[in-house]
């Protein structure tokens, strides 16, 4: 199933082996989308949400240098999903 990532979306990925765990989507007016972040050169988009650089994509999210890319997670997100976990586990109530 594919991931559909969201314009100002916060992800975690790798490119070329480097891991990046501050970065967003940008997808532009003709819906290419790039992964901004501060660590990795690459295309330039207009708006790279206040990131130094961007990374294009193609329109599934993938690139040949693109090891993974994942939504980031929040803490509470975090803490909800391990909630879930432990009242099926019968922990919590």
């Amino acid at each position: 199933m594919k991931t559909k990532f969201k314009h100002g979306q916060k992800v975690e990925c790798s490119i070329g082996g480097v891991t990046i765990k501050d970065a967003k989507i940008s997808i532009d007016e003709s819906g290419t989308p790039y992964i901004c972040q501060d660590y990795k050169h690459g295309s330039d988009t207009e708006n790279k949400l206040g990131y130094k650089y961007s990374w294009e994509l193609d329109e599934d999210f993938n690139d040949c240098n693109l090891d993974y890319l994942r939504p980031m997670i929040t803490i509470e997100e975090r803490r909800k999903k391990a909630e879930r976990l432990l009242k099926r586990a019968g922990i919590l109530k």
